[in-house]
C-alpha cells in the first residue's frame, strides 16, 4: 500500500491539495518449475482539494498470470483488466481496457503432432487514413484535379492521418499444426507436413464473447471491422532423396477487409504451389518454384490469374562467397470487374546476386534484376509500373562494415526503371554506435 498526500491550510488558488493513494495485493499459487499461478488487484486513486476533497481519477486493474511447463506442454497465460475513471474528461470519462497474451505449444505421440498457437488481444487507437489529391507540377502526376486517370496529369493521390483517433480492439491470432508420423511410424518418416492457421481483426466494437475467438459471423464484417485479415496454409512435405531432394506442395487462402483509408477493399487470394529444392547437384544447388495464383480485389475491381515459374542456382564459390542467380518467366490474365476490359501480360526475367562474407568485419551483397514483359489487350491496371510493357530494371548493393566492437556503418544504394518512368535512385548510409 502506498499513501501520500499533500494539504495546504491556504485554500487559495496558488495553493492546491493533492493526494494519491494506491493498494496492490497479490496471491501466488502453485510450483514455479511446474505450475504457477499469480492473481492480482491494483486500485490507485487521485484526489484534489480547492476548497474541499474531490475525485479527479481513479483506476482498477485485476490481473492473473499462469504458465505451466511439461516435457510435452506448456501454456503461458496473462490477462490484465483495466477500469479507468477520469472525473475531468467530458468525452470518455470512463473506460475500460482489456489485454491477453497466450502462448502454448502441445506434442503428442513422441511428437508425430505438435501444435503451436499464439494468442494477442491490444487496445489501439486508430487514427484513419484520409485520401487526398495534391499537385505535384505540370504532366509529372497521374491524375488531373478531378481525380480522373491520366498518364500526364497534374496530381497525385496521397493519404494522411486524422487527427481525431478512436480506440479499438485488435486480436491476432495464429495456431499452427505440425504433423511428422515419421517420429511414430519410422517408414514414414520421409513426408510430415503443416497446417498454418492465422487472423487478425481490428474493430471498435467487440460486442460478444464469440468475436474474441475469430467465430464466423461475428468477425470480418463490413460494417464494423477496420481492418481483417485471414488465411490456412496447408504444406505437404516429402524427402524424396534424403538430404538431395525435398519437395512440397502448397495450398495458401488469403482474405483481408481494410477500411483503414477511406473506402472499403476486399481481397480474395488463392495460391497453388509445388516447390522442389536438389542439392549438391554438381557444383550447384537448385531450387524449382511453380505456383497459380488467383486474386479478387474489389479497390481496383479486379480480378488477376498469373501462372508463375521460377529456378533459383545457388553456386558456392568459397564458405564465405555465394553466387545466385534466379531465372523467372510468367503468364498473366487481368480483368475489370462488371466491364469488358481485360489484357494478358506475359514476362521473362533473371536476376544475378552476389554475397560475401570477410570474417566477423562486413558483408556484402548486390543484384541486378532484368524483366521483359510483352502485353497485349486493354490498358487496365498500367498505372502499376510492374504491369507495362517494355523492359524493368532493378539493382541494388549492400554493405556493412564492423569497425570495432561497437560501431558498424552501413552503406545501402538501389535504384529502378520503369517503361515511361523516370530512373530512380536512393542511396542510404547509416552510422551505429552502441554505447
Amino acid at each position: 500500500m502506498n499513501y501520500n498526500s499533500l494539504d495546504y491550510e491556504d485554500n487559495s488558488p496558488l495553493y492546491i491539495s493533492t493526494r494519491y493513494y494506491k493498494i496492490n495485493p497479490q496471491l501466488t499459487l502453485g510450483d514455479a518449475k511446474i505450475s504457477l499461478t499469480q492473481l492480482g488487484y491494483m486500485r490507485d486513486a487521485i484526489d484534489m482539494k480547492e476548497n474541499f476533497w474531490h475525485s479527479v481519477s481513479t483506476s482498477q486493474t485485476y490481473s492473473l498470470k499462469h504458465s505451466t511447463s511439461t516435457l510435452n506442454h506448456t501454456i503461458n497465460l496473462e490477462f490484465t483488466h483495466r477500469n479507468v475513471d477520469k472525473k475531468n474528461e467530458m468525452d470518455n470519462p470512463k473506460s475500460k481496457y482489456d489485454l491477453i497474451n497466450l502462448r502454448n505449444s502441445n506434442s503428442f505421440f513422441k511428437q508425430a503432432i505438435m501444435i503451436l498457437g499464439n494468442y494477442q488481444l491490444n487496445q489501439t487507437e486508430f487514427f484513419p487514413k484520409i485520401r487526398e489529391l495534391e499537385y505535384v507540377g505540370s504532366g509529372l502526376g497521374l491524375y488531373d484535379s478531378t481525380g480522373v486517370y491520366t498518364p500526364d496529369g497534374d496530381w497525385d493521390y496521397v493519404y494522411i492521418t486524422s487527427d481525431k483517433g478512436t480506440l479499438s480492439t485488435e486480436i491476432n491470432g495464429q495456431l499452427s499444426f505440425y504433423l511428422k508420423p515419421g517420429n511414430y511410424f519410422p517408414k514414414w518418416n520421409r513426408i510430415h507436413s503443416d497446417i498454418i492457421l492465422q487472423a487478425t481483426e481490428q474493430n471498435p466494437e467487440m460486442k460478444h464473447w464469440q468475436s474474441y475467438l475469430f467465430l464466423p459471423g461475428y468477425v470480418f464484417d463490413k460494417d464494423t471491422t477496420i481492418f481483417g485479415k485471414q488465411s490456412i496454409a496447408p504444406t505437404i512435405w516429402m524427402d524424396i532423396i534424403p538430404n538431395r531432394i525435398l519437395g512440397n506442395l502448397n495450398y495458401q487462402y488469403n482474405r483481408t477487409l481494410d477500411k483503414r483509408y477511406q473506402t472499403m477493399a476486399r481481397t480474395t487470394e488463392s495460391i497453388f504451389g509445388a516447390e522442389m529444392d536438389l542439392k549438391q547437384f554438381g557444383p550447384n544447388n537448385y531450387n524449382l518454384k511453380y505456383e497459380l495464383s488467383k486474386e479478387k480485389d474489389t479497390r481496383y475491381m479486379s480480378d488477376i490469374t498469373v501462372n508463375a515459374l521460377n529456378i533459383l542456382i545457388q553456386h558456392n564459390y568459397s564458405p564465405n562467397t555465394i553466387g545466385t542467380l534466379n531465372l523467372s518467366g510468367f503468364s498473366e490474365s487481368g480483368a475489370q470487374q462488371s466491364s469488358s476490359n481485360n489484357y494478358k501480360l506475359q514476362g521473362l526475367g533473371l536476376e544475378p546476386g552476389f554475397r560475401g562474407s570477410w570474417g566477423r568485419k562486413g558483408r556484402v551483397s548486390a543484384s541486378v534484376g532484368i524483366r521483359y514483359n510483352q502485353r497485349s489487350g486493354s490498358e487496365f491496371l498500367t498505372f502499376l509500373p510492374e504491369k507495362r510493357e517494355g523492359l524493368l530494371l532493378n539493382w541494388g548493393t549492400s554493405t556493412i562494415y564492423r569497425l570495432n566492437n561497437f560501431c558498424s556503418i552501413t552503406l545501402e544504394y538501389n535504384g529502378n526503371s520503369y517503361p515511361q518512368d523516370k530512373v530512380r535512385h536512393t542511396l542510404k548510409m547509416e552510422f551505429k554506435a552502441e554505447l
